[in-house]
């Protein structure tokens, strides 16, 4: 017997959790083993401000939950 597992639900529930249902799949932007630098943290207050209104903690959990 052939046995078979799906995310499928799981990412649809996530997708609609973080309003992306609409979203278009694309290329992950970042190649495996990159590293994140303080270059890419915010630079000012203004940014800073716009960073905190995203969930990313929470969406980047969620997703490698996926993998």
């Amino acid at each position: 017997g052939i046995l078979g597992l799906s995310q499928k639900a799981y990412i649809d529930k996530v997708l609609q959790r973080y309003d992306m249902k609409d979203c278009k799949p694309g290329d992950t932007p970042v190649a495996k083993g990159d590293k994140f630098s303080l270059k890419q943290c915010p630079k000012s207050e203004i940014e800073s401000k716009e960073m905190e209104m995203i969930p990313y903690l929470s969406v980047v959990g969620s997703l490698m939950y996926v993998q």
